[in-house]
């Protein structure tokens, strides 16, 4: 770079000089011409028809040129512009210059160009990673709303089943009102509770090995007997057997065992459950 600028500062001195010697030059010429005149007219009295008029265009054309060329050594000199040589080492040593600075630029150039291409291959590796990352999120989202969905499927599936039951449950529990509502008509009408003259008419008529029904006992029906057997199954599934009681009236007992309604326990005949006829 040194040899360059060197270069640069013996070329533009060169022109310079160049253009001082045209200068020079001009200078000379003009004061010959100066000179000639001067002698012409000495040597002269009087000039042809407009061979003065020759002369005054002439020296005018000269000084013109004088002029421009000290302007164009003025703005040289003021802006510093270099300008190129005539001769063809200056215009060699030039171009080796513009090369060299070229070269250079060049080469700054490239170096961040591939700063740059780094910095997006970078990047451009982020932004792939990136794009991974939301591709696995997208798999996520969607897993989730199809299990979301399924599960929904699932929910109202269920929800439908389950209302299904209550329905089938309220059919039942009517069933079941209707049918008890029938049963108590049907043991009230044919198996009534005894009346007073039927237990003093037993009292009188004791046979062997049955007690005397007491009177002063609140004896419950066959129906209040079967909802009571019906509630302690329900209640008490692991054991259904349920105490006998005074206020059992004995002849409805005799008469579920006779028609197999209901069972004996094996260790203690005072309890007895409902025969399991789902089973």
């Amino acid at each position: 770079m040194m040899d360059a600028e060197n270069s640069s500062v013996t070329e533009k001195t060169s022109y310079m000089q160049d253009l001082k010697d045209q200068c020079e030059g001009l200078w000379l010429h003009i004061h010959q011409t100066h000179a000639r005149l001067r002698s012409r007219a000495e040597n002269m009295t009087c000039f042809l028809p407009g061979e003065e008029n020759l002369e005054k265009i002439h020296e005018e054309i000269l000084k013109a040129k004088e002029k421009r060329l000290q302007a164009e050594y003025a703005a040289i000199e003021s802006s510093g512009v270099e300008v190129p040589s005539m001769k063809e080492e200056y215009l060699d040593a030039s171009l080796k210059q513009q090369l060299a600075q070229n070269t250079s630029q060049l080469d700054d150039t490239l170096l961040i160009l591939k700063s740059k291409r780094k910095e997006i291959a970078e990047q451009l590796e982020r932004e792939k990673e990136i794009l991974e990352q939301h591709k696995d999120i997208e798999i996520s989202l969607l897993n989730k709303t199809k299990k979301i969905e399924d599960t929904k499927e699932n929910f109202q599936s269920g929800t439908s089943k389950v209302r299904e039951l209550e329905r089938k449950q309220r059919i039942a529990e009517t069933q079941l009102k209707q049918v008890m509502r029938k049963l108590g008509v049907f043991l009230r009408e044919h198996f009534p509770l005894p009346t007073l003259e039927d237990v003093e008419v037993k009292r009188k008529t004791v046979l062997q090995g049955e007690q005397t029904l007491d009177p002063t006992i609140n004896y419950v029906t066959l129906q209040e007997m079967l909802e009571e057997l019906m509630n302690t199954q329900h209640d008490r599934p692991h054991d259904p057997f349920m105490q006998l009681q005074p206020h059992h009236w004995p002849p409805y007992v005799e008469l579920l065992l006779r028609c197999g309604l209901v069972l004996r326990h094996n260790q203690d005949s005072n309890q007895i459950k409902l025969e399991s006829f789902n089973v």
